[in-house]
């Protein structure tokens, strides 16, 4: 397994694309609790914080995979660029409706159009297939990024917090804002390790609802996002 580590991190492109990789998706552990501390702190109504943050990342969630697609599709500097550009506008937008009070119902419009990004670590982990499919470095790569991924939820949301307490309301997710601009310029200059685009295949359903298994794991991951939070309100 040293031996998988050092050939991985031998291989040409790799390092500039975990930095790259990072620094793209440091912002999205940052902007769900710093549009909540922005909002919490410029409104005083911790409803709306919630509900405004929640539908940003419900529409990540939503359209996350439909994006992705296209992103295999058309391949990665053709969708992710256009498609980043509007999300981080928008963001910016809403920053600025927030700042100037603008009405609630424009606040979850823009929350809504920030939300539309695609999934960076899948992204990522498409670059470590294309470079190391069938090769034993391959386990090194998602090994060193479920680290990555945990280090990004660890340092991400407090980071967001403590900008927006510490400086101004807007700090966390303008500071978000900024990172994932610089972070998609990053990553998508690096060609080298791009994987070139997959075609659709032509009368596939495309849906992964229709696996089993994997309905199970969605019907788990909604009843643990439901009652967690009545679990902690009672503990």
């Amino acid at each position: 397994m040293s031996n998988a580590y050092r050939t991985f991190f031998a291989t040409p492109g790799v390092v500039a694309l975990i930095m790259a990789g990072s620094m793209a998706r440091l912002p999205q552990a940052m902007v769900g609790l710093g549009l909540t501390a922005m909002l919490a702190q410029e409104t005083g109504r911790y409803w709306v914080a919630g509900a405004v943050a929640g539908t940003y990342t419900l529409t990540s969630a939503i359209l996350g995979p439909t994006i992705s697609k296209l992103v295999d599709q058309r391949g990665q500097r053709k969708v992710l660029a256009p498609v980043a550009a509007f999300s981080i506008g928008m963001l910016l937008a809403l920053i600025g409706a927030v700042y100037w009070h603008a009405p609630l119902p424009v606040l979850f419009v823009l929350a809504a159009m920030a939300g539309v990004l695609p999934s960076f670590g899948a992204m990522i982990r498409a670059r470590w297939a294309y470079l190391f499919r069938g090769k034993p470095q391959l386990h090194a790569a998602y090994s060193l990024d479920t680290v990555l991924v945990e280090f990004t939820f660890i340092v991400g949301p407090p980071l967001s917090i403590a900008l927006s307490s510490g400086l101004f309301p807007q700090a966390g997710p303008l500071v978000a804002a900024v990172l994932l601009a610089v972070g998609v310029v990053a990553f998508l200059r690096q060609h080298e390790t791009e994987p070139p685009p997959v075609p659709a295949v032509k009368g596939h359903s495309g849906s992964p609802l229709r696996i089993p298994a994997l309905r199970i794991i969605v019907v788990a991951m909604l009843a643990l996002w439901f009652f967690e939070p009545l679990v902690l309100a009672r503990g």
